[in-house]
């Protein structure tokens, strides 16, 4: 399993929000999302996840004059990642997320990956792996037991395993315990 933090930021467009004036976009307070329509977005492969609570939910909803909604939320998603360890500690992996509907099928809700897709912060690093690349999928999907055809987006974060954090913290300790002993 992995864990990431991340901003999930979900994009549609509700004609029944439109609205003319001097503002080119309003941006709602926390109390007003309930009182609109949102995606039933939801992790399929996911193990947990939950929304920021800093101070307040971290969440925000921008709605402008044509009636597109930005809906953005600061997450941590906890996830499934099935890895193949034949080749350790100069493994690959590759860790997918599936994020899907969880009720409405792909006529009433589609998916799209937006044209930024999925983008790191500058100058991030993980202690064990090192991020090859990332690779985006928009398809459809029979989830068992349902009935109609799903949207679903697919990323799979592709990693390598860094060898160096293997030979530091575990062959070269063990080498001088053999040594030592």
């Amino acid at each position: 399993k992995y864990s990431m933090e991340c901003y999930l930021r979900q994009e549609w467009s509700d004609d029944r929000l439109r609205f003319n004036g001097p503002l080119q976009q309003l941006t709602l307070n926390i109390k007003m999302l309930e009182a609109l329509w949102k995606p039933d977005t939801y992790f399929h492969n996911g193990l947990g996840s939950y929304v920021h609570m800093t101070t307040r939910p971290n969440k925000l909803i921008r709605i402008n004059q044509s009636g597109d909604i930005l809906y953005s939320m600061r997450l941590t998603i906890k996830a499934k990642c099935p890895m193949e360890l034949r080749n350790f500690p100069m493994d690959k992996q590759s860790c997918p997320l599936v994020i899907s509907s969880y009720a409405y099928t792909e006529k009433d809700v589609k998916f799209v990956w937006d044209r930024k897709l999925v983008s790191f912060v500058p100058g991030m690093a993980l202690s064990q792996f090192e991020i090859l690349n990332t690779r985006c999928t928009n398809y459809s999907v029979r989830w068992r037991s349902s009935k109609g055809m799903y949207s679903a987006l697919r990323v799979n974060f592709n990693l390598s395993r860094s060898a160096g954090y293997f030979l530091i913290q575990v062959y070269i300790p063990c080498i001088l315990i053999v040594v030592l002993s």
